[in-house]
């Protein structure tokens, strides 16, 4: 509930900040925990993702940012894949997942463990590759534009096993426990 003052005929509410007196010339900005939240929030989101390494690559390692899987995307894609047929539809189920929620894919050598380079070809401090027809370009991986990312990403990780792997611990850092992902799945 929030309190309305009336002053010389105007209505006047509080808002996120509160001015103190300290003397007759200053005033003091005093900030109240809803400020705070917002800020906290909005830094809370921007560290939001996971990066997890690709198996089997070293010199360089490859790395995959995630962020967090959302629920409504997993469903669709899970609904989508299951509706086609195909024998390997849970594999490209997980591309999918992994697809939707990657932020960037690149790579570190072990000699520099903090500069994480970019893998399109000739530009290596520019954008990460995501799962795209840049990545696919880099690994030597044949893509045809039906199915590009998933080819991308089926190309990456070396295996189906890798995949689902990835898959699992991507949905465990969403906090979607076992129980929800094999529902769907």
């Amino acid at each position: 509930m929030v309190d309305i003052t009336v002053e010389d005929g105007r209505e006047t509410a509080p808002s996120d900040t509160t001015e103190i007196e300290t003397d007759a010339w200053a005033t003091e900005q005093v900030v109240t925990p809803i400020v705070s939240l917002k800020a906290r929030r909005a830094e809370i989101i921007k560290y939001l993702y996971k990066d997890i390494q690709v198996p089997r690559w070293d010199n360089p390692e490859i790395f995959v940012r995630f962020n967090p899987v959302d629920v409504t995307e997993l469903n669709e894609a899970v609904n989508r894949r299951r509706k086609q047929g195909l024998k390997d539809w849970p594999q490209r189920a997980n591309a999918d997942v992994l697809i939707n929620a990657c932020v960037g894919v690149y790579a570190v050598f072990p000699d520099s463990p903090d500069v994480k380079l970019s893998l399109r070809e000739g530009d290596p401090y520019g954008e990460w590759t995501k799962f795209d027809k840049a990545l696919a370009e880099a690994l030597g991986i044949e893509v045809t534009d039906g199915d590009a990312a998933v080819a991308t990403a089926r190309g990456l990780y070396m295996t189906d096993g890798d995949l689902g792997d990835t898959t699992e611990r991507l949905l465990k850092f969403s906090n979607l426990s076992n129980e929800q992902a094999d529902e769907t799945f």
